[in-house]
């Protein structure tokens, strides 16, 4: 996908192996992580496949857990909730611009109940004091797994 959660994974993920980190890049394709993690998982199946979203790209393209389901993928999905675009709302809010708007996720859906509807277990991560206890329980978890981290909409790719 494209915006905060990608530049904090090209940022802190260590990559140790080239083409193990698939991005859209500069293209600002939002919804591009799961699809493109189901295709990662037909091609090479016994490869371990992690999703880094956004709330905001993973409602964009949340329709594909039916692929992840029908196959029986085990895909591992990350979803950074902040309840807004964040990249948008960061750029909106500095100069020359005047503020952000329409960066606003309201009525969002329930990620871990649209999961439960696919048979797929998910992890609320809501403080930084349980990042290590629940990503361990995340990476354990047999089969997929949704790991829905809370982030506060105001942390910006430079905090």
């Amino acid at each position: 996908d494209v915006g905060q959660h990608q530049m904090w994974a090209a940022q802190y993920i260590r990559h140790t192996q080239p083409r193990h980190f698939l991005t859209s890049g500069g293209l600002g394709t939002m919804g591009y992580a799961l699809p493109a993690a189901v295709g990662v998982k037909v091609a090479q199946p016994d490869r371990q496949t992690v999703v880094i979203c956004g709330d905001g790209s993973f409602q964009m393209s949340m329709n594909e857990l039916s692929a992840v389901r029908a196959r029986n993928q085990d895909l591992k999905i990350v979803l950074m909730d902040n309840g807004v675009l964040g990249l948008v709302r960061q750029t909106q809010n500095t100069p020359p611009y005047h503020g952000s708007f329409g960066v606003t996720l309201d009525g969002s859906p329930d990620y871990a109940g649209i999961a439960a509807a696919y048979g797929i277990p998910s992890i609320r991560l809501e403080d930084e004091s349980q990042v290590e206890e629940a990503l361990g329980r995340f990476l354990d978890q047999p089969g997929s797994c949704l790991l829905i981290a809370r982030v506060a909409p105001s942390i910006t790719t430079n905090d």
